[in-house]
């Protein structure tokens, strides 16, 4: 009896000591394991972070801060000039579709952008862009003259807006706008 009962006893501490070591090995490889997904969240955050702090304004991009200055100053030019003739807008599916696309974008851009004259010059866009929506009803010679002279004044100061940045009046010390 007491060799089956050291056999047993002898049993039971080598299963033990598996167990033990399984537990260990368990332990080791979870905590491995959330190391890892740690590291990578880590460093998930940190790259959202560098994406965020290298994002900026498109209109911080000469280039495109030219391009859409000129637009502005085009628009608000022609439409200054036209202010008193009586023009709707064309209903046909194309211009309808455009000007939806248009003011989509233009929107997008004006809420997720985090430089202020991003904003301002893309949300006077989509206001012109809404104020033209409006040419597509019947309006009466009085309310089309009101309704073009918001238009211009809305291109105008989209413009004024884009020549100040161009000749730096949105400029920060740090650099940030």
């Amino acid at each position: 009896m007491t060799s089956e009962w050291s056999e047993n006893r002898m049993w039971n501490a080598s299963m033990d000591k598996d167990n033990q070591s399984l537990r260990r090995h368990l332990r080791t490889t979870n905590l491995r394991s959330r190391n890892r997904s740690l590291n990578h969240c880590k460093e998930a955050q940190q790259t959202r972070r560098d994406e965020m702090t290298a994002s900026r304004g498109l209109l911080q991009n000469r280039a495109i801060l030219v391009a859409v200055l000129l637009f502005c100053a085009y628009e608000s030019v022609t439409v200054w000039l036209t202010i008193t003739k009586y023009a709707r807008f064309p209903h046909d599916p194309v211009s309808l579709f455009g000007l939806a696309l248009a003011a989509f974008i233009t929107t997008s851009i004006s809420l997720r952008s985090r430089f202020l004259v991003d904003r301002v010059v893309f949300g006077a866009v989509t206001l012109t862009l809404l104020l033209t929506a409006t040419r597509l009803a019947r309006l009466s010679s009085d309310t089309m003259v009101a309704v073009k002279a918001a238009e211009a004044l809305v291109w105008t100061i989209a413009a004024v807006v884009c020549l100040a940045v161009l000749f730096g009046a949105f400029r920060t010390p740090s650099g940030n706008n």
